[in-house]
């Protein structure tokens, strides 16, 4: 009990101080493993202690762990690729199939852990500010970026749950509010990330967007400013809704257009994001590359496809370091949690 009400007591003075001295340190981390680990650490206590106030901190921490839970994803889901790559490769086919399989149902396990992670930061983001995309709320300058985080939280639940086979049920209708409740912020501002946003939604829903938008005009305009800006999530937004939406046009120009802002360099003070962003980008190409190759991108070729090359000449190694390297063994299992089962 005594160490309940010791946390609750930090944890209360810690609130504002979160919004305002630690979550700008750790957006200058370029370490999602750091940062999503501490953020799956610290988020498992704050349920526990039942004070509004704190609800702002829940979120940045969830928003942390959650980027765990997406990581998995991307990696089961390209194993599930290079399996099934090497069963139209093998003379035994149906020992790959197999494997394939099984990668298939602990991929599903893990959309259902992130979708769950993304609701709970959505949710705790409307039990602060409410319902999302009914009215504007009354934002202070250091809340934009954690409500934009919390739309993005939304976004992606809807996204999870249904690679999940909608295990988890959840509303469809989130996605229609998230684009009106990023039509509450500063789009030059937030480094194009609302627009972007706004316009990956009308991507993959019908009738979300303007009937007078171009949503694809609109994510290269978004991600042209944020790239301008030294922040690369408008841009990462871009590759992921054309890949989805089969627009290659699009996803070149996402592609090219990365290679070309890393070599003008990120804003220090969004290295996380631009992290995950970077990560986000190179998984799009990774499952290009899966699918034909069987291999992830190799170093130094984001961007091309197996056989073709992009007109820029850029170094990954030299820019990320070993982080840029091929990931080409498959990744051990994930020690099973009582989330995912």
């Amino acid at each position: 009990m005594l160490f309940w009400i010791l946390s609750a007591c930090i944890f209360h003075k810690a609130d504002r101080m979160t919004l305002t001295q630690v979550s700008p340190a750790v957006l200058q981390t370029p370490d999602i493993s750091m940062a999503c680990t501490l953020g799956e650490a610290s988020w498992a206590l704050l349920p526990a202690i039942e004070d509004e106030k704190l609800r702002r901190s829940a979120t940045f921490s969830g928003i942390s762990a959650a980027m765990c839970s997406d990581i998995r994803t991307w990696e089961l889901e390209l194993e599930r690729r290079q399996a099934l790559y090497l069963a139209s490769q093998s003379a035994e086919p149906e020992i790959w199939s197999t494997r394939a399989s099984d990668i298939a149902l602990r991929e599903q396990r893990a959309h259902v852990e992130a979708a769950r992670r993304h609701l709970r930061i959505f949710e705790s983001l409307e039990a602060e500010y409410g319902p999302v995309g009914e009215a504007c709320p009354d934002l202070a300058d250091e809340e934009q970026l954690l409500y934009l985080m919390g739309l993005a939280s939304g976004s992606l639940a809807v996204l999870h749950d249904g690679a999940a086979d909608h295990a988890l049920d959840v509303n469809q209708g989130i996605a229609r509010a998230v684009e009106r409740g990023a039509a509450c912020l500063d789009s030059t501002a937030l480094n194009g990330v609302p627009m972007a946003l706004r316009a990956s939604v009308w991507t993959a829903v019908p009738g979300a967007g303007p009937q007078d938008a171009d949503p694809w005009t609109e994510l290269e305009t978004a991600a042209l400013q944020g790239d301008s800006q030294g922040v690369w999530l408008a841009r990462a937004l871009q590759a992921q809704a054309a890949n989805a939406a089969g627009n290659e046009d699009a996803l070149n120009a996402a592609f090219a257009g990365h290679l070309t802002a890393m070599e003008a360099g990120g804003d220090p003070a969004y290295g996380l994001l631009n992290d995950y962003a970077h990560r986000m980008i190179r998984h799009e190409s990774d499952r290009i590359w899966m699918d034909a190759a069987g291999t992830r991108t190799p170093s130094g070729r984001l961007g091309e496809r197996p056989g073709a090359e992009l007109d820029v000449d850029f170094d990954l190694d030299a820019f990320f370091g070993e982080d840029a390297a091929p990931e080409s063994a498959p990744a051990e299992d994930p020690t099973p949690s009582e989330e995912t089962e």
